[in-house]
C-alpha cells in the first residue's frame, strides 16, 4: 500500500510539471455571469426536540385527557370517542404523546338492583352484556388478535396528524359497536377506563406494568362527572398492605396487576356469577366452597383463606387456603373505609364467602332458616346483635381496651435486702357477675433493665393476679433483687382481656380479646422520683420502623404473634423479649422451614436451612418472618414452597413486595450512616448456641450481615466469605461482647446512592 501511494504521488507531481511547461503564463479571461436560477421551494419547519414524545419510562408518564362530552357509547347513536394523551419529555414537561398502536376500552354501568338478591347496586360490563367480551380493542386498521390469538374486530384508532397527541375512535364495521348495550340507561353512572398496549421506554423496552387510565365516572344523559354509590373499598385500603406503585396498588399478581379496585370490578361483577362459571365449585350439598368470581364475595374469601381454608375445594383451596389476613378478619372497616354499605347491604353471597358452611337452600348452619331472598336478610341482620357491625364487633377494639386500665403507681427497692416492691392500680368494667380472674386472657407484665443505649434486658415477669389485691390495687414484693440497684427499669404490658365490646366478660364466652390499656413504664432506681432513665430504643427517632407503619397492615400490634391476642400492644412490649440484650426467653427460631409435598402429595413442613445458633432480635426475626424464612407451625400466613429437587420457590402470603424496604421502613430514611454504621445505632446482634441452658451463653455477631442473611437464606460458603472479608463476624466465630463486633464495610458498596446500594437493588 505504501509503495502504491508513493507511485501515485510521483505521477501527480510529474503531470503538474508538464502542464506548467506548456503554459504561456497568462490566465484566461473571466466568463460572463450566468442567469440567476429559480427560487427553491421553502423547507417545512422541523418539530423542536422534546416537543412530542413516543416513549414512557413509567405508566404514569402517560396522561389521558377525556371528558364526558367526547364519549358517545349509547344505543341508537354512532360510536364516537375522542381524547388526548401527553407524555413526559427529558425535562419532565408534559408534551403530546404520539404513535398509540393499540388500546382497549372497558365500559361498566352502575345499575340499581331490585331483584331481591345481591347488592342494591351492581356493575354491568357493557361488553359482556352485549355478549362480546370484557373490553373492546381499538387499532389503526380496526382489527387485531385477542389474548388467545383469535382474529377479532376492533374499533378504529385515528391519530390527528395536525394535532399531535389527539385521537378519535370510530366503529367501521357492520352493526353497532360491541360496547353499546341495548339495555343501557344513559341516566345511570357509567365508568370508562382505557388500557394502552405496546408502550416502550426510551430504550425500546416494553413497560412491565399495565398502562391504565384512572376511571372516568360520568352520566351520559347530562355529560356530568359522577361519584359511584358502590365503591366501599378504596385503593388506599388495599395499598396499606399491598404497597403502592405509580399511584396504584402494588403486588396483585393475578392478571399481572390491574392497579385499582375500579379496574377489578370491570370484570369481577355479577355477570360472571353464574352456576356454570369457572371455579364456582360446590360440594355435594350445593354449598359454594370454591369461590364466587363477583368482586365482593371473591375478596372476602381470598382474605379469609387460612381461617376457612380447610373447608374450601378446588381452585379456591389451592390458591387461597394459606392466605393469612394480617389484621382481625372480622374487622370489616379495615378494608371498607368508604361508607357503611358493608353494614347496611346484607346479601347471601357476601356472607357465605366467609361463612362457608352455611347452606341457604337448606338452612344448614343458619338455624334452619331458609331465606326467600336477600331482601329478608335485614329482618334479622339489619340492626341489633346480629347486624354485621355488632356480630363482628367492628370498631370496638379501641373501646373494648378501655374496659381495663392498669398503671404502675409506685416502685421502691430496699438497698439492704434488694427487695423490690411494686404497686399497680387498676380500673375494671366488669360485666354482671363476672370476675377479673376469668376475664384476663394473659396477665403477664415483663420487666427488666434498660441500658444506656435504650435496649432492654429482661430480668423477670410478674402475673398481675398473683399480687396482693386491695380495692383494685395489686402489690408485689419481689425479693433479693440487688442486681437491680441503681438501674433503670422497664415494665411493659403483655396483658390481654376478654370483653363484650364494653365490659369484661368470661374468656370462655368472649369473642373479642384485646390488649389491656397499659402504657410501657420506665423508672430509674437511682433517682428518688424515678426520672432520668434512658430513652427507650424503640422510641428514638433514628429507628426506621414505626408502630404506625405496622398498624397500616396489622391494625393493632396485639394481633401479631403466637395465637394472637397475646397483649403486646407496642414495640417496647415486643422488645422486652426480642431485644439484642434481652436474654433468651420464650420460643426460638433456629431452622428455616418451607412447605413440601410428602409421598402422598400432602403438605408437610420441611427444614430447608439449619442454622447453628438461636436469635430473638426483633430486627432479624421480623425480617425472617416477613420473608417466609421463619419457623412454620399450624396456620401459616407467610411461607415458601420447596419442590422435589429441594429448590425453594417464591414467597407466599406476604402482601407487599418483599424487596421494597419502604413497605415497613420509613420512606426516605437512610439505613446507613456516613461512617458505615447503621443509622439505628445497632452495633451487634445477640445469639446463643444453646438457649435451653439458663443462663444462656450470649455471644454477638454483626448486624448488617445477619440482617441480610435473615432474608437471603442461601448462606453459601462464598456469601459467608464475602461477609467475613468485609468485616462481618458470623456465628461460626462469634464475639464474646458487643464491643468486639467490627463495623462492617457493607456501606461502601451497598449504602444508599451507591451502584449496588440497597435503594437500587431493593426498590
Amino acid at each position: 500500500m505504501r509503495l502504491t501511494r508513493k507511485t501515485s504521488l510521483a505521477v501527480i507531481l510529474a503531470s503538474a510539471f508538464l502542464m506548467s511547461g506548456c503554459s504561456d503564463g497568462n490566465d484566461g479571461e473571466q466568463g460572463a455571469p450566468g442567469e440567476p436560477g429559480a427560487p427553491g421551494t421553502p423547507g417545512a419547519d422541523s418539530t423542536p426536540a422534546g416537543a412530542i414524545i413516543q416513549t414512557a419510562n413509567i405508566p404514569t408518564d402517560l396522561k389521558f385527557n377525556i371528558t364526558p362530552k367526547d364519549v358517545i357509547i349509547e344505543p341508537n347513536k354512532p360510536f364516537s370517542v375522542k381524547f388526548t394523551v401527553t407524555g413526559k419529555n427529558a425535562k419532565g414537561d408534559n408534551v403530546p404523546f404520539i404513535g398509540l398502536e393499540k388500546i382497549a376500552l372497558y365500559l361498566t354501568e352502575q345499575v340499581a338492583n331490585d331483584s331481591g338478591s345481591g347488592s342494591p347496586f351492581q356493575w354491568v360490563n357493557h361488553g359482556v352484556a352485549a355478549e362480546f367480551g370484557t373490553s373492546l380493542y381499538c387499532t389503526p386498521n380496526g382489527a387485531t388478535q385477542d389474548r388467545k390469538g383469535n382474529d377479532v374486530l376492533a374499533c378504529t384508532l385515528i391519530e390527528d396528524q395536525s394535532n399531535p397527541g389527539s385521537y378519535s375512535l370510530t366503529w367501521e364495521h357492520d352493526g353497532e359497536a360491541p360496547l353499546i348495550w341495548s339495555g343501557s340507561d344513559i341516566n345511570n353512572l357509567h365508568r370508562l377506563t382505557i388500557r394502552s398496549y405496546n408502550i416502550v421506554d426510551e430504550k425500546g423496552v416494553a413497560l412491565a406494568d399495565k398502562v391504565i387510565t384512572s376511571p372516568l365516572d360520568y352520566i351520559p344523559a347530562t355529560g356530568e362527572l359522577a361519584q359511584s354509590q358502590k365503591d366501599t373499598v378504596s385503593n388506599k385500603a388495599c395499598i396499606a398492605c399491598h404497597g403502592e406503585k405509580n399511584g396504584g396498588i402494588e403486588n396483585i399478581h393475578v392478571h399481572h396487576n390491574y392497579q385499582r379496585v375500579e379496574n377489578c370490578v370491570s370484570c369481577h361483577n355479577t355477570q360472571i356469577n353464574q352456576p356454570d362459571a369457572m371455579n364456582t365449585s360446590e360440594d355435594e350439598n350445593g354449598v359454594i366452597k370454591g369461590f364466587n368470581p363477583n368482586f365482593a364475595p371473591l375478596i372476602h374469601r381470598v382474605h379469609a383463606g387460612d381461617t376457612i381454608g380447610k373447608n374450601m375445594v378446588g381452585t379456591a383451596k389451592e390458591k387461597f387456603a394459606d392466605i393469612g389476613f394480617p389484621a382481625r378478619t372480622a374487622e370489616c372497616s379495615t378494608c371498607h373505609d368508604n361508607g357503611d354499605s358493608w353494614n347496611t347491604n346484607i346479601y347471601a353471597d357476601a356472607c357465605q364467602s366467609c361463612h362457608i358452611d352455611v347452606n341457604f337452600e337448606t338452612g344448614e348452619n343458619h338455624r334452619g332458616i331458609v331465606p326467600q331472598d336477600d331482601s329478608v336478610c335485614a329482618g334479622c341482620h339489619g340492626a341489633g346483635a346480629l347486624s354485621p357491625d355488632e356480630a363482628h364487633d367492628v370498631g370496638e377494639r379501641q373501646n373494648a381496651e378501655k374496659a381495663f386500665k392498669i398503671e404502675l403507681s409506685a416502685i421502691s427497692i430496699n438497698n439492704a435486702s434488694g427487695d423490690l416492691t411494686l404497686k399497680f392500680d387498676t380500673q375494671a368494667k366488669l360485666g354482671s357477675g363476672e370476675t377479673l380472674k376469668n376475664a384476663i386472657f394473659n396477665d403477664l407484665i415483663p420487666f427488666g433493665v434498660m441500658h444506656a443505649d435504650g435496649f432492654f434486658s429482661q430480668a423477670g415477669s410478674i402475673n398481675l393476679l398473683t399480687g396482693i389485691e386491695s380495692n383494685g390495687s395489686y402489690t408485689f414484693v419481689i425479693p433479693a433483687r440487688k442486681d437491680l440497684l441503681g438501674k433503670s427499669l422497664f415494665f411493659v404490658p403483655y396483658l390481654a382481656i376478654c370483653t363484650d365490646g364494653e365490659y369484661l366478660v368470661d374468656c370462655a364466652e368472649a369473642d373479642l380479646k384485646v390488649a389491656a390499656n397499659m402504657e410501657a413504664t420506665y423508672w430509674n432506681l437511682a433517682s428518688p422520683d424515678g426520672k432520668g432513665y434512658p430513652i427507650p430504643y424503640y422510641d428514638t427517632n433514628h429507628v426506621s420502623v414505626k408502630e404506625e407503619t405496622c398498624h397500616g397492615c396489622h391494625d393493632a400490634l396485639n394481633w401479631v404473634g403466637p395465637g394472637n391476642n397475646h397483649g403486646a400492644n407496642n414495640m417496647s412490649s415486643c422488645a422486652a423479649c426480642h431485644s439484642p440484650a434481652a436474654g433468651f426467653t420464650g420460643s426460638f427460631n433456629a431452622d428455616a422451614t418451607a412447605i413440601a409435598k410428602d409421598a402422598d402429595g400432602n403438605d408437610e413442613i420441611k427444614v430447608i436451612k439449619a442454622r447453628d445458633f438461636y436469635n430473638r432480635d426483633l430486627m432479624t426475626v421480623t425480617h425472617r418472618r416477613h420473608s417466609g424464612e421463619g419457623r412454620l407451625s399450624g396456620a401459616r400466613s407467610m411461607y415458601r414452597r420447596v419442590d422435589d429437587n429441594g429448590v425453594v420457590g417464591e414467597l407466599h402470603g406476604y402482601p407487599s413486595v418483599q424487596s421494597d424496604c419502604s413497605a415497613c421502613h420509613t420512606k426516605g430514611i437512610n439505613l446507613f450512616s456516613t461512617d458505615g454504621t447503621l443509622v439505628s445505632g445497632r452495633k451487634a446482634v445477640a445469639i446463643t448456641k444453646n438457649p435451653y441452658v439458663m443462663p444462656a451463653l450470649i455471644e454477638y455477631i454483626s448486624p448488617v450481615s445477619e440482617s441480610c442473611r435473615s432474608c437471603h437464606i442461601h448462606n453459601t460458603d462464598a456469601a459467608k466469605a464475602h461477609f467475613r472479608a468485609n468485616g462481618g463476624i458470623l456465628s461460626e466465630f462469634p464475639a464474646a461482647t458487643a464491643d468486639e463486633v467490627n463495623v462492617e464495610s457493607c456501606a461502601v458498596c451497598h449504602g444508599e446512592g451507591k451502584s449496588k446500594g440497597i435503594d437500587v437493588v431493593h426498590h
